[in-house]
């Protein structure tokens, strides 16, 4: 009895202790991220190179401040120019869209039902609930400067840390838990490389697309559907709107035309790159990323849809290896 109360007690004080601390644990898992993102490359190129791996880190650092400062010189000023007029443009398109559904006979009951839903309800606001520091613009650039920080320790030196968190585990344990930190780590490194090659291809198609569709402001339109590709499912669903949302105003066929372009250029990612990444990485059901995505943006915001779902592939390796190998004792089924 007292042993049963003892676990009761102790699983209680971890869930509060997760609940209280979640933003932060966010917070050093995005700096994990950026660490295995700048991680990567450096490896690569310290096992090819006599330069260690903290000036291989270093060398990629400077290569892509390089690469983003002559992006920046090429693309920068057509891209916020196009990115203004899209934030005057939408409201004022939103309004010639509410008045077209208007005038149909069925489209004042639309107009009425979009109304009438509260949307700063806690219950259905999967993006706008943040909590803490999240709250406001200086929290997110606090939090970002965090984040960079944290990613850049990590990388420049990730030994001390990966030590000292495999001393926390029993002397028999730790090779074990050496083992699932080395393959989140490969699965988190792929997940990033499928991402962003997604999110390149998703931009190139997009642009491509609205401009033969004759949209305007098609490379702001682009840029952001590869930004929201990051956040797979719900990315692109949000990324559709105000596109389809200017097609509308155009013409209803405009806007099928857009509808159609967007699910044509998912269709051709989730069939080229995703298998691909699922061979390097982890295999995730789309109902278990949705579940996270919606789950963790409840509860934290939109720093949770955004991390969601290298979390749950994360978390997927540790369950696999952690309790469906060691515990069960089913390596084939794992695999």
């Amino acid at each position: 009895m007292l042993i049963a109360v003892g676990i009761a007690v102790g699983v209680g004080v971890l869930l509060a202790f997760l609940w209280y601390t979640i933003d932060m644990l966010l917070l050093v898992f995005a700096g994990i991220l950026v660490a295995v993102l700048l991680r990567a490359p450096a490896s690569w190129v310290a096992a090819r190179s006599p330069l260690s791996g903290g000036w291989s880190v270093a060398l990629f650092i400077l290569f892509l401040a390089l690469v983003l400062w002559g992006g920046g010189k090429l693309v920068a000023a057509p891209v916020i120019a196009q990115l203004t007029e899209l934030s005057v443009a939408l409201p004022e398109k939103a309004a010639q869209v509410k008045q077209h559904l208007l005038i149909q006979p069925w489209g004042e009951k639309v107009v009425d039902q979009v109304e009438s839903i509260n949307w700063t309800s806690r219950r259905i606001n999967v993006l706008g609930r943040m909590t803490g520091a999240l709250s406001t613009a200086f929290g997110w650039v606090a939090n970002l400067v965090i984040i960079c920080f944290l990613g850049l320790y990590l990388a420049f030196q990730p030994d001390p840390y990966v030590n000292g968190l495999v001393r926390l585990f029993p002397v028999p344990r730790r090779h074990r838990v050496r083992q699932v930190l080395e393959r989140i780590s490969h699965t988190l490194r792929w997940w990033l490389v499928g991402t962003f090659l997604s999110m390149t291809m998703v931009g190139v198609l997009t642009w491509l697309g609205l401009w033969l569709l004759g949209m305007p402001l098609a490379l702001a339109l682009a840029l952001l559907a590869a930004v929201f590709a990051f956040v797979p499912y719900l990315g692109p669903i949000l990324s559709a709107v105000p596109a389809v949302l200017l097609a509308f105003t155009q013409s209803p066929q405009q806007a099928l035309y857009v509808v159609l372009l967007y699910l044509a250029v998912q269709a051709v990612e989730s069939n080229l790159l995703t298998p691909l990444v699922q061979q390097q990485a982890v295999e995730m059901p789309a109902a278990m990323m949705l579940f996270a995505q919606i789950t963790l943006g409840v509860l934290v915001g939109g720093i949770g849809v955004v991390l969601a779902t290298p979390l749950a592939a994360a978390a997927m390796v540790a369950v696999r290896m952690l309790y469906v190998e060691d515990v069960l004792g089913d390596s084939e089924g794992a695999g």
